[in-house]
């Protein structure tokens, strides 16, 4: 009888395995928000390199494949990958697209930026905990048979953002009521948590170059003592920086929005915020003293496959 039964097991069929949707996310931030919320479940795919400026992009023929197989499509809106909208129209109707900057910040809050709503969510620890519940809902309505886990990593990253956040901002500290300028306008998010002072940007405009009247203005506002920090990003010009430290002695220091570098994963965010942290920081420098650029780490597979040609 114990052979029969051992034999009936052998033959019968394997409960099917509930396979995880195929998420494609848009930019590392992002990206590493659904890696933390699908952790123990699947791995979401990486659209663009973390060098990659995701305001003007053009898709190669296989990242256009790996969305038109994809489950869900994660990204943070027209005013930051404007390249997308047009992309995700042609896609299959099966394909959903889930915009986090309209699921995470819907009130036009920011109107000081040039886009009216800073795009760059991930960098407000609250604001990322409501994308990351957006994503939750959307894994679980795709996968229920992973929906507890799926919110189980969300109460786990509501934790540990809080944790954070408030470690951030004891960091910080050092720099309440400093002037600073910015290469672009990308941290207002940011500055509103943290309580840092962010007075202008060299660009007010991803896609332009900054005006020769506004580089007068931030020159004059160097040359009397009103810029206490200038922060640099990968893409700066080292001509233009030298028309604005010739002003007057600043602070330099330098910060990536984007991630550039960090390996992709669950740890990649608050590895971000950390190091945009560090970034903030290093203006407490000796003035005009301009950081040796960062050493990038090995691309990892995914990164060698799609390339490094769209640097910003």
């Amino acid at each position: 009888m114990r052979a029969l039964f051992l034999s009936l097991l052998l033959i019968a069929p394997l409960p099917v395995l509930a396979e995880a949707p195929g998420v494609v996310a848009s930019i590392l931030p992002i990206h590493a928000l659904a890696a933390r919320i699908m952790q123990g479940v699947g791995q979401p795919e990486l659209l663009l390199p973390a060098s990659a400026s995701p305001h003007d992009f053009s898709l190669r023929p296989s990242q256009r494949r790996l969305l038109q197989q994809a489950d869900l499509v994660l990204w943070a809106g027209p005013e930051l990958e404007g390249f997308l909208p047009r992309v995700l129209r042609a896609l299959p109707a099966r394909v959903h697209s889930l915009a986090l900057l309209d699921a995470c910040c819907p009130a036009p809050a920011d109107r000081h930026h040039a886009h009216g709503r800073d795009p760059h969510f991930w960098l407000d620890p609250r604001a990322s905990v409501r994308a990351a519940a957006a994503i939750t809902e959307a894994l679980a309505e795709r996968d229920p048979a992973h929906a507890a886990t799926y919110r189980a990593n969300l109460a786990a990253f509501r934790r540990e953002a809080a944790a954070l956040e408030q470690e951030l901002r004891q960091r910080l500290t050092p720099l309440r009521g400093r002037r600073l300028v910015t290469w672009h306008d990308a941290y207002s998010r940011f500055a509103e948590r943290f309580g840092l002072s962010v007075i202008d940007s060299v660009t007010l405009d991803a896609h332009r170059p900054p005006g020769a009247r506004h580089l007068r203005a931030l020159r004059r506002a160097i040359a009397e003592g009103r810029v206490d920090c200038l922060y640099l990003e990968a893409q700066f010009t080292p001509r233009l920086l030298d028309v604005l430290t010739e002003a007057g002695p600043v602070a330099i220091g330098r910060l990536d929005p984007l991630g550039d570098s960090l390996q992709p994963g669950p740890d990649a965010w608050p590895q971000l915020l950390n190091r945009l942290a560090d970034g903030f920081l290093s203006c407490l420098g000796p003035p005009s003293q301009v950081p040796a650029r960062p050493q990038h780490q090995p691309p990892d597979q995914h990164q060698q496959q799609q390339g490094h040609e769209h640097r910003r």
